[in-house]
């Protein structure tokens, strides 16, 4: 027998079922349909209920039939990247509220220009950048530091690491105005060089010197305030003197107390005729304090007199104490731009000094000294970097540590 062939097609569907419409039947021609009449309603109707003089137009003007239409430029800037191209010559305009606030700064302007001074700028107006960066004659790689601040180090990390350097901002190299006032390596005194001359050595000795006195005068004043007379501490004698004071009767010591005390009342004790000044001692005695006054007077007088030879001397002083002024002034201000970053104050730390008799000629019989680690430590410091520290100190117990077994521990017997 022969089998009977299936005709290979597609499937049909029951279409009385709304399920089978969603799912299984193909609408797109029937929705591109109803998407036309829509489009088509919107723009002023359908089409087929239109007349022929609504759809088209008849023209009335002679024309040449051989002219082509005009050609659209192939490549025209939107608006939107119009607006972001900078126009030097376009001014922003103004509100009519400061329309004459502009009006009088510009007739200012004009004046200070004619005067020679310098022209300050007008708020409100557009600034025209000129760039003089040649991107011409340069490499690309000095083009990406001047313009994007990209030094090896970052080109390296970006090609190791594949992120982007975190750039250092500039506003920090001139924080607190510090970076001019503090340089983050300061040369030594020329005194500390292994082969000085004289003068330098003698001058950063004498610096010590005099910082060394300073410690040791601060110290005396801090033992002088604290010193005590040791007479003067109270012993147990002495106690038990006051405590006794008072307790018996000692009629006649009082009466002698008594006594003392109606003697030293008096002003002006009697005197004799013997021990009595004549008026011829007290004249004489007269003279010679008028003439002791006229002598200070003339001594004072020659040595204001003399002062006029010692001027050099005078204008050397003053130069002096003008340079300590003005050496405090700028202390001062440092210490004000200075951020305090902790209570504690920043100290110089002591330079490092050899005696004469320590001194080498050769680098080679040179004992090192100072710390490296340390003169960083204390420049972070002082460019305030990091604060000021000292070395912590646990605080002193008032009291002994109390010890005490606890009851539980005590019953335990072994």
């Amino acid at each position: 027998m022969i089998e009977k062939q299936r005709k290979v097609g597609t499937k049909r569907w029951n279409k009385n079922k709304k399920k089978n419409w969603r799912n299984k039947i193909d609408l797109t021609d029937l929705e591109d349909n109803l998407d036309k009449q829509r489009l088509e309603l919107r723009t002023g109707g359908l089409v087929k209920d239109k007349l022929d003089h609504e759809l088209y137009v008849v023209e009335k003007k002679a024309g040449n039939v051989n002219e082509l239409p005009k050609q659209k430029p192939k490549y025209k800037r939107l608006r939107v990247d119009q607006i972001l191209v900078p126009n030097p010559k376009d001014i922003k305009p103004t509100s009519k509220r400061n329309c004459a606030k502009f009006k009088r700064r510009e007739a200012r302007q004009t004046l200070i220009a004619k005067l020679g001074k310098k022209k300050t700028p007008v708020r409100g107006r557009s600034k025209h950048v000129n760039l003089s960066l040649d991107i011409w004659n340069q490499e690309s790689k000095e083009i990406a530091e001047k313009v994007f601040r990209k030094n090896e180090i970052m080109r390296h990390t970006e090609g190791v690491v594949g992120k982007a350097q975190i750039q250092r901002p500039l506003h920090l190299d001139n924080k607190f105005g510090v970076k001019q006032a503090v340089k983050a390596v300061e040369p030594a005194h020329p005194g500390a060089s292994y082969n000085p001359t004289f003068e330098d050595h003698q001058d950063l000795m004498l610096q010590e010197h005099n910082r060394e006195s300073h410690k040791i005068a601060v110290n005396e004043k801090i033992e002088r305030a604290i010193a005590t007379n040791p007479l003067e501490i109270a012993t147990d004698e002495s106690q038990q003197k006051e405590w006794m004071e008072g307790l018996f009767d000692g009629g006649e010591e009082e009466s002698d107390l008594e006594e003392d005390d109606d003697e030293g009342i008096r002003v002006n004790p009697p005197v004799s005729t013997e021990d009595r000044k004549t008026r011829k001692v007290r004249k004489r005695e007269a003279r010679e304090k008028d003439e002791l006054k006229k002598k200070k007077i003339e001594w004072e007088n020659k040595l204001k007199e003399h002062e006029i030879f010692r001027t050099k001397t005078f204008l050397s002083e003053i130069k002096q104490k003008e340079k300590k002024m003005e050496l405090r002034k700028a202390k001062r201000q440092l210490r004000d731009r200075m951020p305090v970053l902790s209570a504690v104050k920043y100290v110089e730390p002591d330079q490092d000094v050899q005696l004469s008799s320590d001194m080498r000629g050769s680098l080679r019989q040179l004992k090192p000294e100072g710390n490296l680690i340390f003169d960083r430590y204390k420049s972070l410091q002082k460019r305030c970097i990091i604060e000021t520290r000292e070395k912590f100190k646990p605080p002193r117990r008032k009291y002994k540590i109390k010890f005490q077994e606890k009851r539980s521990f005590r019953e335990i017997e072994l």
